[in-house]
């Protein structure tokens, strides 16, 4: 463990205050499939919180950004349904040119998502920006 690093849950990161994010620059985020490296960004008023790269506090509205290598995790941006999560999850990876990786596993699809489809396997499948997305 580092000492520069605190090490949070997503519920005990978005209730940070002013003097919790003086304190807390670098924040690992603890919770199971949302594990990653955060750090506080000052210069950021206006990026929406995603809770899968960006998260937001609830007070003072102070955004902390994931560090990773251009590989977006759908888990990451688990909340509700695993349909927001997919979207969420392709819709940032194509907008940033960023790889999106389904983990192993089924995923529920509902609503408007590449007809309805269910994603499973036994492999992670890797999406580019450049391909379409295909369910076997």
């Amino acid at each position: 463990m580092r000492i520069d690093i605190a090490y949070k849950t997503l519920a005990e990161l978005k209730a940070f205050t002013a003097q919790d994010v003086k304190l807390n620059k670098k924040i690992y985020l603890t919770d199971a499939g949302k594990q990653g490296l955060f750090i506080y960004d000052s210069t950021d008023t206006t990026t929406t919180d995603n809770i899968g790269t960006v998260i937001v506090t609830t007070t003072g509205g102070y955004r902390y950004k994931r560090v990773f290598d251009k590989k977006v995790f759908v888990k990451w941006f688990k909340s509700t349904t695993d349909t927001a999560a997919i979207t969420a999850a392709i819709t940032y990876a194509v907008n940033n040119s960023f790889i999106c990786v389904f983990e192993t596993g089924t995923y529920s699809v509902t609503g408007n998502l590449y007809n309805n489809a269910s994603v499973s396997g036994d492999k992670d499948y890797i999406l580019s920006s450049q391909e379409k997305l295909k369910f076997y």
